[in-house]
């Protein structure tokens, strides 16, 4: 028939710590990503005015930034529910690119739908696997409340400069946050390894259509002392096109959590 088979959230229990779960809103990826695109061919000085914060490792926490040589090279869009009212704060023009705030805001209201459905049958589910009496299933409702209340979960799109074949463009990571929800991305190289040990065990991770892949982070590692651990992933170049990426990354309100803690 060509339909992927859907997996409930609390796959994330078991090896391999990922689940293939429905997104239906596929037009609101395909209308943000036009939009998009006027925004990233503004001039440099322009987008910068975009940018909100410093984080711990000198990047903008939200807003705009664009990494260079060193890194994986490409520009970011975080867009954060207080983004908008930050930029009026900041004095920055962003009335033209009003309607890319808008589906962005669509976007991210649908991933939160999305993730916190799932994510309360995964917390339900972890609570009767280990018998906690419900402790973490009220753990997380209440880290998740607060989350909200700070603005935490964010939605990243991502373009990247284009690359050699071959390439890896974003080295091998475990994501900062409790789930990763990955939405799109215009070109395949995204790969999953799950040998904390040796990491060299990386497979090709297609997105089926109409589908999002769910996965755990370092904060989820943390919180369930490492019984479901953070999901190494990277992403190589498999043509010499532009690769856009979107993600949404749904925080919750615990302690910062060190790079290193994802193996």
């Amino acid at each position: 028939t060509g339909m992927f088979q859907t997996q409930p959230s609390h796959a994330l229990l078991s090896y391999p710590h990922r689940a293939s779960i429905a997104f239906p809103y596929q037009e609101r990826i395909a209308h943000a990503l036009e939009l998009l695109k006027p925004f990233f061919a503004e001039n440099q000085s322009y987008k910068d005015s975009w940018s909100v914060g410093v984080d711990e490792e000198g990047e903008p926490e939200y807003g705009y930034y664009r990494r260079g040589a060193g890194k994986d090279r490409k520009e970011v869009l975080h867009y954060r529910k207080n983004l908008v009212r930050t930029l009026k704060e900041q004095r920055v023009d962003f009335v033209r690119h009003l309607p890319l705030l808008n589906a962005c805001d669509a976007l991210h209201n649908a991933c939160i739908a999305t993730t916190r459905r799932e994510l309360a049958e995964f917390a339900r589910q972890y609570s009767l696997r280990y018998n906690d009496g419900g402790e973490f299933e009220r753990t997380y409702h209440e880290l998740a409340a607060r989350a909200d209340a700070l603005f935490l979960p964010v939605l990243r799109m991502m373009q990247y400069e284009p690359d050699i074949p071959g390439k890896i463009v974003a080295r091998r990571h475990g994501d900062h946050g409790f789930v990763t929800l990955h939405l799109y991305a215009s070109e395949p190289g995204l790969q999953f390894g799950w040998n904390h040990a040796t990491m060299d065990d990386f497979v090709d991770a297609p997105i089926p259509p109409g589908s999002a892949e769910l996965f755990p982070g370092r904060k989820m590692a943390h919180l369930t002392d490492w019984k479901v651990p953070a999901l190494l992933h990277q992403v190589v170049a498999t043509t010499p096109n532009q690769r856009q990426t979107i993600v949404f990354f749904d925080h919750v309100d615990s302690p910062k959590v060190p790079r290193w803690y994802q193996h």
